[in-house]
Order: structure tokens, then C-alpha cells, then sequence
């Protein structure tokens, strides 16, 4: 009887240790599958040191004239010749000297309203545009620059040039964005196209000169 009840202990405790044993294996597998807990993963810390504050561009305007100053596309440097005012013809031709030689010059790239042309009837500004022209270049040295773009001459044999002052004022850009002359594309665009369109547009917007509302009923712009 002793020997049947001490062999059914052993067989109990033998089960009950199987049992702990599967019971801890299983645990041990459920949590191997289980996803890692948020909270048990610390976050990782941004750092800010060497961040670089964001960058504004800044423009910088460079005048007409230096750009005549800086390299042309094939490299070469535009000659300036200095020049001396004789007269103004009207808003957008010039008498001027050179080594005691008078030329009469066209600027390039603008087209001020008619007022000494003997064919066609004085238009609206043209006095204006002479007057202001006289105003900033009369009587002074100016500083004129041809364009590779366009040609020595025009076809009525007046030279064609830019016209700077001694303060880096590029003339025909003045005039047009002042509302005293329009920018004017003959045949092939030119060097400072771009700029003398942007010109035109800010004389447009702010309405200024011939472009004022009671200034011109009706205005004749010149074709290309």
C-alpha cells in the first residue's frame, strides 16, 4: 500500500513539473511575438546644434552700366567712349562731340514720342520727353557704348549707342522707366531688352509719365 501510494506521489510531482515547464515556455514564445511597446523605447533626441537658420537671397541691382562694364557673351569688353553734349534733337536722339567731331547718336533700345519730325504732327509727350532728356544729359560728358547685337548705324546714318552718366545712369532705361519713352526692339533683340521691358512695365504700373490717366487720350506706340 506504501509503495502504491509513495510511486502515485512522484507521478503527481512529475506532472507538476511538467506542467511549470510548458506554462514558462509559453511565455517565454508570447512574448517574444508581441511588438515593442512604445513606452519601453525611449524617443531619440532631436539635436539643433549646427542647424543652419534659413537663408534669405538677397537681390542685388546692378545698374545698366556696369553691366556695359562686365563681359560681353563672347567675352570681350564693350568700349566706352566719352562723348560731349552738343544738343538734344528730341527724346531720343542726341547731337554730341568727339575729338572735336560732331555724330548725331540714336539710343538704342527706346522710342520717345515724335516732336521735331517735319512728317508727322508733334505727339503727346514729345515736347516732355525733349525737355527731360535736355534736363539730365545737357550740356555734360556722357559715356556712349555700342551693342554687337545691332548694327554702327541706322539707316538714316546716326550712330547707335547707349548713353551713360557719370552716375552710372543708364539714359534710354531712365526715360523709359520715368513714362518719357517706350522700349523699342528694332529687328534683333539687344543687350538690355530685358531690362528696358522691366522698365516699361514698372512706368506702366505706376502710371507715370505718359501713362498717367489725363496724360495721353489716345497713345501711338511704336511698332517693331
Amino acid at each position: 500500500m506504501r509503495r502504491l501510494i509513495s510511486r502515485h506521489s512522484w507521478v503527481v510531482v512529475l506532472c507538476v513539473l511538467l506542467l511549470v515547464y510548458a506554462h514558462s515556455a509559453y511565455e517565454q514564445m508570447h512574448v517574444k511575438n508581441l511588438p515593442p511597446s512604445s513606452s519601453t523605447i525611449p524617443p531619440t533626441p532631436i539635436s539643433t546644434q549646427g542647424a543652419k537658420a534659413p537663408t534669405v537671397a538677397l537681390i542685388n541691382e546692378t545698374s545698366a552700366y556696369d553691366q556695359a562694364e562686365s563681359e560681353t557673351d563672347d567675352g570681350a569688353m564693350p568700349s566706352l567712349t566719352p562723348a560731349y553734349i552738343v544738343r538734344v534733337v528730341d527724346g531720343d536722339t542726341i547731337r554730341v562731340r568727339i575729338e572735336e567731331k560732331e555724330y548725331t547718336v540714336r539710343l538704342i533700345g527706346m522710342d520717345a514720342p515724335e516732336s521735331v519730325d517735319p512728317r508727322k504732327p508733334v505727339q503727346c509727350f514729345g515736347k516732355e520727353a525733349s525737355v527731360v532728356l535736355a534736363e539730365l544729359i545737357g550740356g555734360k560728358q556722357v559715356w556712349l557704348a555700342p551693342d554687337d547685337t545691332q548694327d554702327e548705324k541706322d539707316r538714316y546714318g546716326r550712330l547707335l549707342r547707349y548713353v551713360y552718366l557719370d552716375d552710372d545712369t543708364n539714359v534710354a532705361e531712365y526715360m523709359i522707366r520715368n513714362g518719357f519713352a517706350f522700349e523699342y526692339t528694332y529687328r534683333e533683340p539687344y543687350r538690355y531688352q530685358k531690362l528696358f521691358r522691366q522698365a516699361q512695365a514698372s512706368a506702366e504700373y505706376e502710371a507715370v509719365g505718359l501713362w498717367a490717366p489725363d496724360a495721353c487720350s489716345q497713345l501711338e506706340k511704336p511698332e517693331e
